[in-house]
């Protein structure tokens, strides 16, 4: 009997404050940068922002996962730190005010006040109460 190929696959956790986990099933040989590249697709999180951590240490884009799982394992846990918005879509006392993430965001994207519409739209769209 075949072995089922999915067993294969290992299944990578990435948590972060602001987007949560996210869990994907990749080859062994499926590289940083991979993982990467599917945190941008699925979160809108530039690659080019992204630090995955695994025990500790900052993870090069080059290094293979089935190279960071322990014998009998199937899974592995990593942290992800970036620069991303300053704030992440929290505000209190213990983030930078609103101004300042207001800032941020205009300081990122060339269209100015435009995204900032864009986003007040889109919260509008989904029934998002603004007060």
């Amino acid at each position: 009997m075949a072995a089922d190929p999915d067993s294969r696959l290992l299944r990578v956790t990435v948590f972060h404050e602001c987007i949560g986990h996210r869990v994907f099933q990749v080859l062994p040989s499926a590289a940083i940068g991979d993982i990467k590249r599917c945190i941008q697709e699925e979160a809108a999180f530039p690659m080019s922002e992204q630090w995955l951590l695994h025990n500790g240490r900052v993870l090069h884009d080059g290094v293979q996962t089935g190279s960071l799982v322990l014998p009998g394992s199937h899974e592995i846990f990593m942290t992800l730190q970036g620069r991303g918005l300053k704030g992440g879509g929290r505000f209190g006392q213990t983030t930078p005010p609103l101004v300042e993430f207001l800032k941020d965001i205009l300081q990122r994207y060339p269209e100015g006040g435009q995204i900032l519409k864009e986003l007040i739209q889109n919260a509008e769209d989904a029934q998002v109460p603004l007060k």
